[in-house]
């Protein structure tokens, strides 16, 4: 259950939102899927994203602009020049929100996902009564075992999280932390990991 300091956040996020003018621009080609299947095409632009809310502008064909969020779509994808970026939503346990998460690899059994590059921080000022909001860089990877929850990695301990996440592939947890098996590296880790279950499932 959200609390009462979380439904300030959400709305201090949405007047941040609305205050941020629509700019074409910034918009590329593409469609959202919505939580039926089914493809809308249009433009889309700036994506919103905090640990409390994650909202993505969508300019329909005919001009209408909507700003969606996490829970109310499957996804979206877009063209940036010459790559496909597609962005999946995803249900994060640890604070019980919708995101968007873009998809980096799409395995038979495990997924990665990472969020956007800009991420919406709040804090309460002093005294508990002025909610301050900031945008800053980061990095975050998820990771998505198939018809499980995902799994937020954190740099400082992801060697931990892996070596537990991935028990059952032992081979792989004896690589992680060792050159090439680093946090930079957890696209080349979820590859190898899909490698090692679709060649055990092959031998079955």
């Amino acid at each position: 259950m959200r609390t009462f300091f979380t439904y300030l956040f959400i709305l201090f996020a949405w007047s941040q939102i609305s205050a941020t003018p629509t700019s074409v621009a910034s918009t590329y080609n593409g469609y959202i899927v919505t939580l039926d299947g089914k493809k809308l095409t249009g433009q889309i632009g700036d994506i919103f994203f905090s640990d409390e809310i994650s909202v993505v502008l969508f300019i329909n064909d005919f001009g209408t602009s909507y700003h969606l969020q996490a829970e109310l779509i499957t996804g979206f994808v877009f063209q940036q020049e010459d790559k496909v970026i597609e962005y999946e939503s995803l249900f994060r346990p640890a604070t019980r929100a919708w995101s968007f998460l873009r998809v980096v690899e799409k395995g038979a059994i495990l997924s990665l996902f990472k969020s956007p590059e800009e991420k919406m921080e709040f804090t309460l000022g002093e005294g508990g009564d002025e909610l301050n909001g900031q945008r800053v860089q980061v990095e975050e990877y998820w990771l998505k075992f198939k018809g499980e929850r995902s799994v937020k990695l954190t740099r400082f301990g992801y060697k931990r999280q892996l070596k537990d996440i991935l028990k059952a592939y032992p081979a792989m947890v004896k690589l992680i932390g060792k050159p090439g098996y680093k946090y930079k590296d957890m696209e080349r880790i979820v590859q190898e990991v899909n490698e090692l279950y679709l060649s055990k499932k092959n031998t079955l």
